[in-house]
């Protein structure tokens, strides 16, 4: 079987769920119980968690270690699965959705805070050793939902996914009627000391979501959206139910977009 590249690391090659369910079955909040496991060849040790709830996500680090997340909580643990250090945010977390280890040197996490019908995008920036620099929350009086996140440049990073708010940090459109009952695309800058840069709402009438944010380029980045709307930033003849490509630049702002058959294709170009 061939090994896969991952951050560095090389794991078996698995499919998406069964890798999905193997970094599930390492998530960590309260409970450790390490045990060996001589029936069941390869495996060196495993960590059951009894008190997690919610989501999680895990990344890699440089000395074969992981930074999980399970809950409202974020450990490290080292190669052999000890625990390392515990981190229990200020914020009420909904969830965590990504950790990322930004170009600083320093690792930031990703998430939603609040309860379901008032979440905001969440963002918490620590040291390798677990020290909180800086926990950050961004939103409207509705909820938001996070979706991607990529790192700027300049060391800061660009936020994605829905609003259902037309205030607070959220800009309402002026283009269409707001409804707190559709979700719009939202994105947030925000600069490597967690402070907003700018913000950019694009929607219709109807529902729209943010996909992915593809990457960075020289004059921006591409994010993929989908849309069920035919008017606002949408307008586009039988484009209900449509997948778009946007191409912004460093502030948010639209270069061109276009209408894709649907979002296989823009996973199959990019």
């Amino acid at each position: 079987m061939n090994p896969r590249n991952c951050g560095g690391f090389f794991y078996p090659v698995l499919p998406t769920n069964s890798m999905k369910k193997l970094c599930t079955l390492l998530f960590i909040s309260n409970l450790f119980i390490l045990s060996g496991f001589a029936q069941t060849p390869g495996v060196q040790w495993q960590i059951n968690d009894r008190n997690g709830v919610g989501d999680g996500t895990a990344l890699a680090t440089s000395d074969s270690g992981l930074i999980l997340s399970l809950g409202n909580k974020l450990s490290k643990i080292d190669k052999h699965g000890l625990l390392e250090w515990k981190v229990t945010p200020v914020q009420t977390i909904e969830s965590f959705k990504h950790i990322r280890k930004g170009a600083d040197g320093n690792y930031y996490a990703f998430g939603q805070s609040g309860n379901f019908s008032n979440t905001d995008f969440y963002v918490l920036k620590f040291t390798g050793s677990g020290t909180i620099l800086w926990e950050k929350t961004f939103g409207g009086s509705q909820r938001e939902e996070l979706d991607d996140v990529k790192e700027t440049a300049d060391g800061g990073w660009v936020l994605g996914g829905a609003t259902y708010s037309g205030d607070g940090d959220v800009i309402p459109p002026t283009n269409h009627s707001y409804d707190s009952t559709k979700s719009e695309v939202w994105l947030i800058k925000v600069s490597p000391l967690g402070n907003k840069v700018w913000t950019k709402t694009f929607g219709g009438s109807e529902h729209e979501h943010l996909n992915r944010i593809i990457g960075n380029q020289t004059d921006g980045f591409l994010i993929a959206c989908f849309s069920n709307s035919t008017d606002g930033d949408f307008q586009d003849f039988n484009a209900y139910n449509s997948a778009w490509l946007l191409n912004l630049d460093n502030a948010g702002n639209v270069i061109w977009k276009k209408r894709q058959a649907n979002f296989n294709t823009i996973h199959r170009t990019f």
